[in-house]
C-alpha cells in the first residue's frame, strides 16, 4: 500500500506502520442497474486495533495541515494538540463510530481544537436543537466553544452550507442523475478537495465551491 502511494506521488515518511499490523483492504462492486453495492474486506478479527494515546509518538516536524475523523479519538487528540502547539490547523471530520455519550463527548473536545469542522446535516441535527440551520450552528458553537471556527455543513445532492457568524449556502453542481453510479467516496473527495485548497491558500468559500464539485464529480 505504501509503495503505491510512494508511487502515485505521495509523501509517505510520515506513515505510521505497526509492525505486524495488518492493512484493512476493502474492494465495493457496483451493479450499474439495481445500483446494489458489495463490500469484500479483511475479517474483523484481522484489523489492526485502536492506537492509544499513550502509544503516540511525536511528530517528525511540524504539521501545517491535520485532518481527523472520528477513528482513534484519544490518539487524534493527542496529535491534534501537538499540530496546534506547532502553529498547524487542524480539520475535524465530525463522525461518530459509536452513540456512546463518552465517545461523543471526546469528539466536541476534538472539535474545540479545530479550526475547520466539516459534518453531514445529519449530524448537527441529531446533536444540536434549533428551528433553522442558523439557530443548529449557533447551539453547535456555544457547545463547543473555545476560538471561532468555520463549519461547514454537506447536504449531499443539495451542496452544503458555511457557517462563521452568518451562514452561506453553497449550491452544489448539476449533474445527469442518470451518470451516477455510486456515492462511495464522495465524501472523501469532497474533504480531500476542501483541505488542498485551502491549504494552497485558497478562501474557504472559494474551497467549498472547488469541494462541492469535487463530491459531485467523483
Amino acid at each position: 500500500v505504501i509503495e503505491g502511494r510512494r508511487g502515485g506521488g505521495v509523501e509517505v515518511e510520515d506513515v505510521i506502520i505497526a509492525e505486524e499490523g495488518k492493512t484493512l483492504e476493502v474492494n465495493i462492486i457496483i451493479e450499474r442497474e439495481s445500483k446494489g453495492r458489495t463490500c469484500l474486506s479483511l475479517p474483523r478479527e484481522e484489523m489492526v486495533e485502536d492506537i492509544k494515546g499513550e502509544e503516540v509518538k511525536d511528530l517528525s516536524g511540524k504539521t501545517d495541515w491535520a485532518v481527523f475523523d472520528g477513528r482513534h479519538l484519544e490518539s487524534a487528540l493527542v496529535y491534534a494538540r501537538r499540530v496546534k502547539e506547532q502553529g498547524g490547523k487542524v480539520v475535524v471530520e465530525a463522525e461518530l463510530r459509536s452513540r456512546s455519550h463518552s465517545i461523543k463527548i471526546e469528539m466536541e473536545h476534538l472539535m474545540g481544537l479545530a479550526d475547520y469542522v466539516v459534518m453531514g446535516e445529519d449530524f448537527l441535527t441529531e446533536f444540536y436543537d434549533g428551528k433553522t440551520p442558523k439557530d443548529r450552528c449557533e447551539r453547535w458553537k456555544n457547545t463547543i466553544g473555545g476560538p471561532k471556527k468555520w463549519l461547514i455543513v454537506t447536504r449531499g445532492d443539495k451542496g452544503s452550507y458555511l457557517y462563521y457568524t452568518t451562514l452561506l449556502e453553497s449550491p452544489a453542481f448539476y449533474i445527469d442523475p442518470d451518470s451516477i453510479v455510486d456515492s462511495t467516496g464522495a465524501g472523501d473527495c469532497f474533504l480531500g478537495c476542501l483541505v488542498a485548497f485551502l491549504a494552497k491558500g485558497v478562501g474557504v468559500s472559494e474551497a467549498l465551491q472547488a469541494a462541492n464539485w469535487a463530491g459531485m464529480m467523483q
